[in-house]
């Protein structure tokens, strides 16, 4: 596989945020969701092509998606936990691009401090 060319971002956004009493890819942190704040995070890092898995609320999360850019791909099996969207094909085929970077969505640490998240 080549090491050049360009690279895209899978943005795992399909689980049911059981740890959080709040749904995580929705979750607004600093006026953002934390979805916008990891597709913001790929793209200042030059990365344009994202791919945003859904599963849990997968309207919703499709729906912001595409207001930010982002190609919603469905995980039919997203219960059974996050490596099912791994698997799902689009870190694969990586938005065409055939190189991908994948995140979980509920990660966007930048800048280090963080105001009250709203919901």
């Amino acid at each position: 596989m080549s090491r050049t060319g360009p690279l895209a971002a899978v943005i795992l956004s399909a689980g049911l945020s059981t740890r959080l009493p709040h749904f995580k890819p929705l979750l607004r942190l600093g006026g953002a969701s934390l979805l916008a704040r990891s597709a913001s995070l790929f793209r200042q890092a030059g990365i344009e092509q994202c791919v945003a898995v859904t599963g849990c609320r997968a309207g919703e999360v499709a729906e912001e998606a595409r207001a930010l850019g982002l190609r919603p791909v469905f995980n039919p099996d997203f219960e059974s936990g996050m490596f099912s969207s791994v698997r799902a094909g689009p870190v694969r085929s990586a938005a065409g691009t055939g190189r991908g970077l994948c995140a979980p969505r509920g990660h966007p640490a930048h800048p280090a401090r963080h105001p009250a998240p709203t919901h």
